[in-house]
């Protein structure tokens, strides 16, 4: 459940309709941040917010709305509390930062997908991937004018092996790499960003726990994908 539930919380928007049933912590700013989003089969529901309160202020909140039926897990950064009702899964997920405290507020109905066994694990479809890389999530949003996808993959090849690979990829395919630099620390991560017509692909490759990660954000602003 604390794999599904980091994951519930990286992207999407939630229905202004819904606030009521799932409110924010008081006096925190709240803002979409997509329009519809699939992940692993789900559809989830996203905010994000920010507040100038500390993380267990906002647990504490939470803890008091919910009650007996909160359950709290952990995952450094992230501090998480959620509850089921019915089909739907309501996920809180937070971190501090020197103001205070941001994080997402997320309802996925992962729990009618467990019950009538549709739940997907991704399997990352027709992106490129180096052998033996394992996709950790996929998720589809839909917006007026816009398609993405948002991708994360890890496997046991060298961050510099991974953006050669991706690199030489997406150049022998025709597109432009409009940047490629190397980020902090210690020059040991990679940013990506190509262009092809009406489409762009934002890839961050870095190491994290003895494995490389590439994150990466496709985007196709026109009317076909």
């Amino acid at each position: 459940m604390i794999t599904v539930t980091v994951f519930i919380g990286l992207l999407a928007l939630m229905a202004e309709t819904q606030a009521e049933d799932f409110p924010a912590p008081p006096s925190a700013t709240v803002e979409n941040i997509a329009g519809s989003v699939t992940s692993m089969g789900m559809n989830l529901n996203i905010r994000r917010f920010k507040i100038e309160r500390s993380v267990e202020t906002v647990l504490t909140f939470y803890r008091n709305l919910w009650g007996k039926e909160a359950s709290e897990s952990e995952m450094p950064p992230w501090m998480m509390i959620g509850r089921i009702d019915g089909d739907h899964y309501y996920n809180v997920q937070v971190q501090s930062v020197a103001a205070g405290s941001w994080g997402y507020l997320s309802i996925s109905d992962l729990p009618g997908r467990l019950e009538d066994q549709s739940y997907e694990y991704p399997d990352g479809g027709n992106f490129p991937k180096m052998n033996g890389s394992q996709v950790i999530d996929d998720q589809v949003s839909d917006d007026p004018g816009k398609k993405g996808r948002t991708l994360m993959i890890a496997n046991g090849f060298s961050v510099k092996s991974n953006h050669s690979f991706y690199k030489n990829h997406y150049r022998n395919q025709g597109w432009n790499v409009v940047m490629d630099q190397q980020t902090e620390p210690r020059q040991a991560a990679y940013a990506l960003y190509m262009t092809k017509g009406p489409k762009t692909v934002t890839l961050t490759i870095f190491e994290s726990d003895g494995k490389t990660m590439v994150v990466a954000n496709e985007v196709n602003r026109g009317l076909l994908r």
